[in-house]
Order: C-alpha cells, then sequence, then structure tokens
C-alpha cells in the first residue's frame, strides 16, 4: 500500500512541476494569504467610537471621560441623552460603547458612593473583551487618583472604598458565547473554501475530457 502510496506522490509532483500555472497558483496563494492575514488582520484594539450619556456635566464626569479618552481606547463620537438613546446608538452602530454618568456625579464621588455604567456591544468578540478589560483598568486607576488627590488636600489616611464603582453591562451577548460568534466566520469560510474546490474540479474535469 505504501508503495501506492508513494508512486501517486510522485506522479502527483511530477505532474504539479510540469503544470507552470498550476505551480505558480501553489506558490503565490499562500504568500498572498500570509500577507492579508499580517497586515488586514488587527487584534489590537484601540479608538473604540464611544457614545456618552453625561447627565452631571460638572467636573468630576469631565474628568471622568477625559481619562476614558486619554487613554486612547475610546474615542467620544457622541453625546446622548441618557441609556435608552445610548443604547439606540449601539443598536445602530454607530458606537460600540456608551458610558452613562448619572446626575450629581461630583457630590457622589465626595461622598464615595459614585456609580457608573458602560454598556459594551458584545456581538464583536475581540471588541468587548477589550473594551471590558481596559474599562474596568481606567475606572479603577482613575478612582485610585481621586482617593491620592483627596489625601494629599485632607492629610487623612485612606479608609474605605474607593469612591468611584463602574459597572459593565454587555449587550446581545451577555454570557460571551462563542459559538455565536464562531459560526458566522466558519459558515462564510466553508462557502470561501467549497467555491474554490467547485472551481478546481470543473477544470480539472475540463483539462481531462480533453
Amino acid at each position: 500500500m505504501w508503495k501506492r502510496i508513494w508512486a501517486i506522490t510522485q506522479k502527483e509532483f511530477i505532474h504539479t512541476l510540469r503544470d507552470r500555472s498550476t505551480l505558480g497558483l501553489l506558490l503565490t496563494l499562500p504568500l498572498l494569504q500570509l500577507f492579508l492575514f499580517g497586515y488586514a488582520i488587527d487584534i489590537n484594539i484601540s479608538h473604540i467610537p464611544m457614545a456618552v450619556a453625561d447627565q452631571s456635566l460638572d467636573s468630576a464626569s469631565h474628568a471622568f471621560v477625559a481619562a476614558m479618552q486619554n487613554s486612547g481606547y475610546f474615542d467620544v463620537t457622541m453625546y446622548v441623552a441618557g441609556e435608552a438613546e445610548a443604547t439606540h446608538v449601539i443598536d445602530a452602530g454607530e458606537a460600540q460603547v456608551a458610558l452613562i454618568i448619572p446626575a450629581d456625579f461630583a457630590a457622589l464621588v465626595a461622598r464615595g458612593e459614585a456609580q457608573t455604567l458602560m454598556l459594551i456591544d458584545g456581538s464583536d468578540l475581540f471588541t468587548t473583551m477589550a473594551a471590558f478589560n481596559v474599562a474596568a483598568v481606567i475606572a479603577q486607576t482613575h478612582a485610585s487618583e481621586l482617593v491620592m488627590e483627596r489625601v494629599a488636600r485632607s492629610g487623612l489616611p485612606i479608609t474605605g472604598a474607593l469612591p468611584l464603582d463602574t459597572r459593565v453591562r454587555i449587550l446581545y451577548n451577555p454570557d460571551q458565547i462563542q459559538i455565536w460568534l464562531v459560526i458566522p466566520s466558519m459558515t462564510a469560510m466553508l462557502l470561501q473554501t467549497a467555491s474554490v474546490a467547485m472551481t478546481a474540479l470543473a477544470v480539472v474535469r475540463e483539462r481531462e475530457a480533453g
């Protein structure tokens, strides 16, 4: 059996080397795919379009929005009235993240009771993961800076929890079920592979039939 397999392998190599067009396709197509996958696909997520529903409009809320934007991961593209409109713009694809800041934000921060809500579009796996992790880190860093400023002004030691708590809610795929994201991409890839295989079979049949 192995002799037959080796004979078929030698025959295929000889036919491929003689057929210059097939040989060129075998050599150039992987290089083209390598170039496209290397430069066209970027999993480093940054400059995520963000909508802001700032219901406080004070110095504390402006500083928090600036901290989000200065990180380089979020770009404030629009301001909306509230959570309902923020959900609508994410549903329409106009933004991938929405930040909702409640009224009297500065007073809540001073009392250590401030909470903000961040809505993330869960239909994009890489954006969801990046926005979720980065938002938590930026919010915690900003809250720590507020604590240090308070300590520097009062000279009192740090007591209690951080003055700012950011809650993150993922829309459209809150449980992050990967199969919902993998199946559409696999369907497109299988259709592409099937079309190439059918084209190759059609060419082979035509050549065998002369």
